[in-house]
């Protein structure tokens, strides 16, 4: 989490100096990844969060179409020293906050998560420039995915979703289904069909993996708890 204060905070430091002496040991920048691990940060919207600050202030540039180009440009500021302060953006207006309330599976049904959001819950932070301009903020939760059956839409297990709430979908939708029978939950493609008249006859709830098979769902009682709008991608060691 990214603390609200002026100037360069001790992650951004430590961002630069890792870096520094990356590149002094191996000769080449440092990945994300390898960034993030040094930081303890999983995140790769927030590693290059902080990258694009030390990019505004002049501290380093970057050439985002090659890997590993990470050119430092000056060295951090002298503590004490008589150089001006940097300002920087503060936390509340570059991230906002989303409840992390528990896991759904992108796989088998997995128990339902809880539905009373309390602010016992960790939080998620985005980066408000990352986040769809489209989508109300107050209407979004988050969710850790466990599972691999959404691999081919580049969602992978222990990935992060932003859900926004809503009790219909279009076919097509990525959504998060509870199945009231069992009190379970599950990631899943939206594909409802109808009959004749317009009335809902089944769901299949696809996967996007092809190695598993979809779920049907005929005369079983489930309900739409939201919408993807968002992944965040988790490091892994």
């Amino acid at each position: 989490m990214v603390k609200p204060r002026n100037g360069l905070s001790e992650r951004h430091k430590r961002i630069l100096q890792f870096i520094v002496e990356y590149q002094r040991q191996n000769g080449f920048s440092p990945s994300i990844r390898e960034i993030g691990d040094a930081i303890g940060v999983e995140s790769t919207s927030l590693v290059n969060y902080y990258l694009n600050q030390l990019e505004t202030l002049k501290f380093i540039q970057r050439e985002r179409s090659i890997s590993r180009a990470i050119r430092v440009l000056r060295p951090l500021p002298a503590e004490g020293g008589s150089r001006r302060t940097l300002s920087l953006p503060t936390w509340q207006e570059d991230f906002l906050a989303f409840p992390l309330i528990g896991r759904i599976a992108a796989g088998f049904p997995l128990p339902a998560v809880p539905q009373e959001i309390t602010e016992d819950y960790e939080m998620v932070h985005v980066a408000s420039t990352d986040f769809p301009a489209r989508v109300p903020r107050d209407n979004v939760y988050a969710l850790e995915v466990q599972g691999d059956s959404m691999i081919d839409a580049l969602i992978y297990d222990r990935d992060i979703v932003l859900i926004e709430y809503a009790q219909d979908a279009n076919k097509g939708d990525m959504v998060a289904v509870w199945f009231d029978d069992t009190n379970e939950t599950t990631l899943k493609y939206y594909e409802p069909e109808y009959d004749r008249y317009g009335r809902l006859r089944s769901v299949t709830l696809r996967p996007a993996n092809p190695t598993m098979q979809p779920i049907k769902v005929e005369n079983r009682p489930i309900r739409i708890q939201g919408k993807v709008v968002m992944v965040i991608r988790k490091y892994r060691q």
